[in-house]
């Protein structure tokens, strides 16, 4: 997670649910948790339970609407058609995509 610069990892439990299996997160402060209990421990045992998804086609705002709703930081984003994972969107990416559209929806008089 340090080399990537990334605070949480998607895990799949590949022995339940689809093809591609059921997916968990592993949040940066779940590992620290793992760490610091001195057990060793497997990714899907310190991953919390299923994560929630959204669907590649759904707006930011929709990907805020979830995080709220489910108390979540973190959302693994999969295919609209296929429903596999290509990627996972967090709290700081819709902050940046919000400061974006800011940026992007103000006049040519900006403040630097």
């Amino acid at each position: 997670m340090s080399d990537h610069r990334v605070h949480a990892v998607a895990v799949a439990d590949i022995e339940h649910g689809r093809p591609w299996g059921v997916w968990h997160m592993v949040s940066d402060a779940a590992l620290l948790e793992a760490i610091a209990s001195g057990q060793p421990m497997t990714a899907i045992q310190i991953a919390g339970s299923d994560a929630e998804t959204i669907s590649a086609g759904e707006s930011v705002e929709q990907a805020a609407a979830l995080m709220v709703e489910h108390r979540v930081s973190h959302l693994i984003v999969v295919h609209a058609d296929a429903g596999y994972p290509i990627g996972i969107i967090s709290t700081l990416d819709v902050a940046a995509a919000f400061g974006e559209a800011r940026v992007t929806s103000r006049s040519t008089d900006r403040v630097v």
